[in-house]
Order: structure tokens, then C-alpha cells, then sequence
């Protein structure tokens, strides 16, 4: 079994995630020691803040000095692939260049939804992107939109679109409800440890993967590795 870790925060000075790259340094050799292969790196990115080119410039500017902390001090790592985490706002999908904020080689959009209450005009936009865009939606973490069993409801929207759903890790452990009820949807579902550091919000992607194999069955796990593969396109061969 190959672990793929499709959210991370683990770039250094962009976000609320590694504050520098010590700690990025540190997040990557976590990752690898628990068997992952290949780390995203998806920094939050909010279109009523940032331009794109400028959020991009500053994401490569991070990477370009996290890589060169790499080589400089030797270390493996998981291979890394670049992305961002998008937080959905209204009209984000009348961005004409929305497609730069894929997961690198792809046509995956990591999409984070308002919490709260939502109107229409949340799957409307979620909608167009699929359609207008030709972009596929991965919704970041939907099971933390519905803390309450009754309210599940509001996801089922999302499964008649082209969407993927990416399941934290910590969400596994923590067996909610709805992570339990999305895990056996038979929706396409891949793992991601939106670490942010090596403390409090550390990556499990290891003990996730054990508990879903133990829990649901080594058929999901295994589904959640070729859902991986084949979307992202990814080999890990050096």
C-alpha cells in the first residue's frame, strides 16, 4: 500500500501552516518515516486577498527555498507536488485563469467551502466551476462541514457533480459520523493529512490508513490508492 498525502501545509512562510523551513523540513521527514510517497503542498489561497500571479509568485518563491533547505541539508523526502487549497468566494468561477491553481499536471481543483450555513449559491459556484472551468472538485475536508449527523444532507448535492472527496486523516481517527458515512458513500475518496506542523496538527497518515483498512476494509484503502494514481497521475519512481 502507497500513501499519498493530497493537503498539506507544509510549504514555510505562505500560511497558517510551517513557519519556516525547519519545520517544513521537519513535516516532510514525518511524512516519509510514516511510509508516504508523495506530499502535496496546498497552501491556502483566498481570491479576495490575492491576485493569482501574486499568490503564485509568492508559493514559488517558498518552494524554491524549502527545496533549496533540502539540498543543503541532505534530507529525504516524500516526492513533492504543488497545489493550493482554494477558498470558495462568490464569482470564483468566472476567474479566467482558475486552472493554475490545480494540483501541478492535473485538472484537480483542492476546494475549502464556507463553514456554516449555506445558500445556493455555494453548489452554483461549485457547479460552474466543474462546467465553465472543466475542472474536477476536490472537496477539502467535507466531512468538517457537517459536525452534526442530521445535517449530512448538505454534501449530497456535491456527489451528482465531478467531484472527489479528500478525507483528513485526524477525521479517521477521530471516526466521526460523517467521515464513517462518506468512507462507505462509494464516492471517490483519497486521503490527505492537512498538517500544518508536527504538534498539534501533525500528519497521521499511517495510523489513518491502518484504522480505514481495519475499519472499512483493505478494498477501500486499496480504491483510495487507485483513485490517486490514476487522477494525479502519479509515480513515485525516482
Amino acid at each position: 500500500m502507497e500513501l499519498f498525502d493530497l493537503h498539506s501545509h507544509a510549504l514555510p512562510k505562505i500560511d497558517d501552516g510551517a513557519r519556516n523551513s525547519d519545520v517544513s523540513l521537519a513535516m516532510l521527514r514525518e511524512a516519509g518515516e510514516q511510509g508516504v510517497s508523495l506530499v502535496a503542498l496546498t497552501p491556502h489561497y483566498y481570491s479576495d486577498r490575492q491576485s493569482i500571479d501574486d499568490f503564485l509568485m509568492e508559493r514559488d518563491a517558498s518552494f524554491s527555498h524549502l527545496k533549496g533547505k533540502i539540498s543543503e541539508e541532505g534530507v529525504k523526502t516524500p516526492k513533492l507536488m504543488l497545489g493550493a487549497e482554494v477558498y470558495l468566494t462568490r464569482a470564483l468561477s468566472q476567474r479566467d485563469d482558475l486552472e493554475r491553481l490545480c494540483y501541478d499536471g492535473t485538472n484537480l481543483l483542492l476546494l475549502e467551502l464556507p463553514y456554516g450555513e449555506w445558500g445556493s449559491w455555494v453548489y452554483h459556484e461549485v457547479e460552474k466551476i466543474i462546467s465553465h472551468c472543466a475542472l474536477t472538485v476536490v472537496l477539502a475536508h467535507p466531512e468538517r462541514y457537517v459536525p452534526m449527523p442530521w445535517s449530512f444532507k448538505k454534501l449530497e448535492p456535491f456527489f451528482g457533480m465531478r467531484t472527489i472527496l479528500q478525507i483528513n486523516a485526524d477525521s479517521v481517527l477521530s471516526a466521526t459520523h460523517t467521515t464513517k458515512k462518506l468512507l462507505r458513500s462509494g464516492r471517490p475518496c483519497v486521503l490527505g493529512s492537512d498538517s500544518h506542523n508536527t504538534d498539534h496538527r501533525a500528519n497521521h497518515m499511517e495510523e489513518a490508513a491502518k484504522t480505514i483498512e481495519h475499519r472499512f476494509g483493505a478494498e477501500v484503502l486499496r480504491d483510495m490508492e487507485m483513485i490517486a494514481k490514476h487522477k494525479w497521475g502519479i509515480s513515485v519512481e525516482n
